[in-house]
């Protein structure tokens, strides 16, 4: 369990058949636990179009029940086949709480395939969180995993991974189909304008009907995410 732990030897408790028994006066050491920081991890949507964008979430913690801040604080995480960085914006949560890199350490670039999370120093309870954006052009449902978090003070833990899942699917390929016909004419037209008269021709006084036709041959389309607009024209 976590806390600070005094481990003492009292006098004369060690022997020996051919020495003096020890040690003269008690001896204590004392051993600190600590719990290792927790890692959260998720994407800002369940489904992602090839091509288009959502933020990842890191979140590193270090456990309230913990006796001291802990320091080198770090993840590393390499992304499924086709996830890149769309950019190297890095949004964190305080402010500066802490980087990202690559993992080999260098500065991140757009299209980069990993990150290196670092938080110099976490204060009991506290955490660091990040927002990134990322995209991908492979379709398919991955489940992106961490690497456990580390840190080299005030001793070297390691937490357990995280990891999130996500569906890349190909984006909509919207198609519209719009058609025009002849319902009503007052010549050929019957004496309720409600009923369709077969052999109605599109003249002035006359009702026209309009058909319009969505078809998606592509990914899923988000519910309601589709509008339609057709200004009717003039004199109709």
């Amino acid at each position: 369990a976590v806390g600070a732990y005094t481990n003492t030897l009292a006098i004369g408790e060690v022997t020996a058949a051919n020495a003096n028994a020890g040690p003269a006066a008690p001896v204590s050491a004392i051993t600190t636990a600590y719990l290792a920081p927790t890692l959260i991890k998720s994407f800002g949507t369940a489904t992602l179009a090839v091509g288009s964008s959502t933020t990842m979430d890191l979140t590193l913690t270090n456990p309230g029940s913990n006796l001291a801040a802990l320091t080198g604080v770090q993840v590393d995480d390499s992304f499924p086949a086709g996830m890149t960085l769309q950019n190297t914006t890095f949004t964190f949560n305080p402010l500066a709480c802490g980087t990202v890199t690559r993992i080999s350490g260098a500065a991140s670039v757009s299209g980069d395939n990993n990150i290196r999370f670092n938080v110099a120093t976490l204060a009991v309870g506290a955490s660091c969180q990040v927002l990134l954006n990322v995209t991908s052009s492979t379709t398919g449902a991955v489940t992106n995993t961490t690497n456990a978090p580390i840190t080299t003070g005030p001793a070297i833990l390691n937490g357990l991974a995280a990891w999130a899942d996500i569906t890349i699917s190909n984006a909509p390929s919207i198609t519209l189909l719009k058609t025009v016909a002849a319902y009503w004419d007052p010549i050929n037209g019957t004496a309720n304008p409600s009923v369709q008269a077969p052999n109605a021709k599109n003249i002035p006084g006359g009702i026209a009907e309009y058909t319009i036709i969505a078809s998606n041959s592509g990914g899923p389309a988000d519910a309601d995410s589709t509008v339609i607009i057709d200004p009717i024209p003039n004199n109709t």
